[in-house]
């Protein structure tokens, strides 16, 4: 697997901020591994993690929000997955912790940024299989709203977080979706599904 890591978020720090990608780095690297018989997963940080943990600037207006550049930020995200797509990667990984921990945003914002999120990375036109990991606490009140939305898979951390209730992840069993798999390891669960409309076997 190859990992990026990015640093504490600047972009996004003001409503003027241009968002793009900064290099291609993560494609080369996968090219590179795949061209020496290695298939990774590349994983980096989710687009409503990244807006979360991006601190306004000194100058930006009163009550500005980075998680307000969601719509901005997201055709950034869709031109590396395609890119992605196009260089062989069958699956992305993308961390969202962010999503596990209190926040100073109103859930109901964050809960309605993580549906649009995933509405427009799912709904590429090309793109890898999104792998959605919410690691280091539990995911509660979001695990409905990730999973009504068309990602192909999701990690929930229960080390560190709670279990599920079955009733929850009833009501997170959603159509489309049908059940493909659920693999659990000391540091988490992860749930597969596969959509009606492609393969992911």
């Amino acid at each position: 697997m190859v990992r990026h890591q990015l640093p504490l978020p600047r972009a996004g720090n003001r409503p003027e901020t241009d968002f793009k990608l900064a290099s291609n780095r993560i494609v080369e690297e996968f090219e590179f591994a795949l061209a020496n018989g290695i298939e990774t997963r590349p994983y980096i940080v989710g687009p409503v993690t990244y807006l979360l943990l991006s601190k306004a600037s000194d100058d930006a207006p009163a009550g500005f929000a980075p998680l307000s550049r969601l719509e901005d930020i997201l055709p950034v995200y869709v031109e590396l997955l395609g890119k992605l797509a196009a260089a062989g990667a069958s699956w992305i990984q993308l961390d969202e912790p962010a999503l596990v921990v209190d926040q100073d945003t109103p859930a109901e914002e964050i809960q309605a940024a993580v549906a649009r999120a995933y509405e427009v990375l799912s709904g590429a036109a090309e793109r890898p299989q999104l792998f959605v990991s919410t690691p280091y606490g539990s995911l509660d009140g979001q695990l409905g709203t990730l999973a009504a939305t068309n990602i192909d898979a999701l990690h929930i951390d229960v080390f560190k977080g709670a279990v599920p209730s079955a009733a929850a992840l009833a009501a997170s069993a959603t159509r489309p979706w049908l059940p493909a798999s659920s693999t659990a390891t000391t540091s988490g669960a992860t749930t597969s599904r596969s959509r009606p409309q492609s393969s992911t076997n």
